[in-house]
């Protein structure tokens, strides 16, 4: 049915209906906003208004354990918080779905699992989906489906 509707359409549903978390984190995140107000932005302005997306912004940097930062420009904060920064505007629109592009891999490997887990409980405490690409065995085995692009690629090809 998306594929019926003119482009700008089409996407505006997809911007609402998901969150997008890329890799590098950095092209996400606007240098010269502010957290709170960078979050704010990605609310898509629904009931409530502004005063409501204040509040979920400040929810979910309190969700990510960055309350402290609101007030700091991304060039501030380290890539493990840049990444959680990433994660909560990923959520900032009640997604129904989020789409991680290896979330992990700018984050040292003692924050690594930090961000999993920030991922997994956030996306089941507001009940999203989640598709996560990852090069990382310790990662893709903690999730009960695991597909692979080379199996995918293979059956494809007819092999």
């Amino acid at each position: 049915a998306a594929l019926d509707l003119p482009i700008d359409e089409t996407i505006s549903r997809l911007r609402v209906a998901s969150g997008v978390l890329l890799k590098p984190v950095a092209r996400g995140l606007k240098p010269v906003l502010r957290v709170a107000r960078r979050l704010r932005l990605c609310c898509g302005r629904r009931a409530g208004g502004v005063r409501a997306d204040r509040e979920r912004s400040k929810a979910l940097l309190k969700r990510v354990g960055l309350e402290h930062r609101l007030t700091h420009k991304p060039p501030m904060l380290s890539v493990g918080e840049q990444q959680r920064v990433a994660v909560a505007r990923a959520l900032a629109n009640r997604p129904r779905l989020i789409l991680a592009d290896e979330p992990t891999a700018n984050v040292d490997v003692g924050n690594q699992q930090q961000v999993v887990d920030l991922l997994c409980q956030t996306c089941q405490e507001e009940n999203v989906a989640l598709i996560l690409v990852t090069h990382a065995p310790e990662v893709a085995q903690q999730f009960s489906r695991v597909e692979y692009l080379e199996q995918i690629n293979h059956v494809r090809a007819g092999r």
